[in-house]
């Protein structure tokens, strides 16, 4: 029993030297993800002159564009009241997209006036050592265009402190 009462003071005293412990642990987790899609329809109507001759050919090539005033050009997104909408499907494989919602209607009414011309001809006084040859075009274009970009991305970020 003396051993016992001796015992205790220093397990008090034991107690008071080696102070609590006590620990804290912040921890937080934040994640995002931000997606973006640019849709664009465009149409481009005009005229292409082109000529590639020896220097013993002479090339006249013109084109004249007048559309007339009652052509109709028009891209439009919802033309049908019913929203622009579509449907991505990403694989390991790739992606593909479905859209609906778009539509173009174009009535190009080509004006008087209007003339597209390629003439060719062989100088009076070739130079005999050349050939005569070339090639030249007046050409109408019309082009349309569809672009669809998707970006998609996401992140992480994790931070924990202790104190």
């Amino acid at each position: 029993m003396v051993y016992l009462k001796r015992l205790i003071p220093i397990l008090l005293i034991s107690a008071n030297i080696i102070p609590a412990c006590y620990a804290q642990t912040s921890n937080s987790l934040t994640t995002g993800s931000s997606n973006r899609l640019s849709i664009s329809l465009s149409n481009t109507m005009g005229v292409r002159t082109t000529a590639d001759a020896i220097s013993n050919v002479e090339v006249d090539n013109e084109a004249v564009l007048i559309l007339d005033p009652e052509s109709k050009i028009q891209d439009s997104f919802d033309s049908s009241g019913e929203g622009i909408s579509g449907d991505f499907v990403v694989s390991p494989n790739g992606a593909s997209f479905d859209i609906t919602g778009l539509q173009a209607e174009n009535n190009y009414i080509i004006g008087e006036g209007s003339f597209f011309k390629s003439k060719m001809k062989s100088l009076e006084d070739p130079d005999p050592t050349k050939p005569i040859k070339g090639n030249a075009s007046a050409l109408l274009i019309h082009d349309m265009t569809l672009t669809v970009d998707q970006t998609n991305s996401s992140f992480t970020q994790a931070f924990s402190t202790d104190f």
